[in-house]
């Protein structure tokens, strides 16, 4: 990894849960026990995707201990870093390639469930609280349509429905650090709804349609698809 050139020295990167920075670059990640056990880590991607690049980029993104947090409090810069460090292919211009800008910006499902599975392994309890908050969110919802005809008690459902709108909306950004990043708070919410529902991928996937999205149809072209978006995101 190449991160000397952003002044951090290899001892800054103790505190990840995987300790990328002691693996080599040709190191499978695939070894490390927890990339091992979940198949969210392992996704069908096309070729043009680097999987060992991507788990090193969600490792030094989304850890809590992840130097880069502390270095870059915006979660964009913080992410473009992270793309240079672990070696995300770069055009003439110092952009991103492609297929690599919708990496960045959460466009994309599959990569998403990789970086929600990791934050899930570090934040179990917050997502246990989270699911909870998101059931109490739809019983009040339906008690709302129960007690249309009752003012006093409409007007206390509304207020509860107010307080969880707010808890989830904190709750979720803690974890994704990031208000604007809709794209992984939809897909953290479809994640929950698996959880407590016990439905498989292929029985939510198309469920939910927030903002713009690369579903893996669209993959296969992904070097060209995103052009229009491409000088979003400079990584210099």
């Amino acid at each position: 990894m190449n991160y000397t050139q952003f002044g951090l020295k290899k001892h800054d990167f103790d505190g990840l849960l995987i300790p990328i920075h002691k693996l080599s670059d040709r190191a499978n990640l695939y070894d490390v026990k927890i990339f091992s056990k979940y198949d969210d880590f392992n996704p069908e991607l096309p070729v043009k995707y680097s999987k060992q690049k991507l788990l090193r980029y969600i490792v030094l993104v989304f850890d809590k201990n992840s130097p880069l947090k502390m270095k870059y409090l915006d979660p964009i810069e913080r992410r473009v870093v992270a793309g240079k460090i672990v070696g995300f292919p770069e055009t003439n211009e110092n952009k991103f390639t492609g297929v690599y800008i919708p990496v960045i910006k959460s466009a994309i499902p599959e990569i998403n469930r990789m970086v929600i599975t990791y934050l899930f392994i570090q934040n179990e309890s917050d997502f246990m609280i989270l699911v909870a908050y998101e059931e109490a969110l739809r019983m009040q919802a339906a008690n709302l349509v129960d007690q249309a005809e009752d003012g006093e008690k409409k007007k206390d459902i509304l207020a509860n429905i107010e307080s969880l709108r707010k808890a989830i909306g904190n709750l979720k950004a803690v974890m994704v650090e990031s208000r604007e990043d809709t794209l992984l708070e939809r897909d953290i919410f479809v994640f929950n709804q698996s959880k407590r529902l016990r439905l498989s991928p292929e029985d939510y996937a198309e469920l939910f349609t927030i903002g713009e999205n690369y579903p893996i149809e669209g993959l296969k072209n992904a070097g060209n698809a995103p052009k229009d978006g491409e000088g979003d995101i400079p990584t210099v």
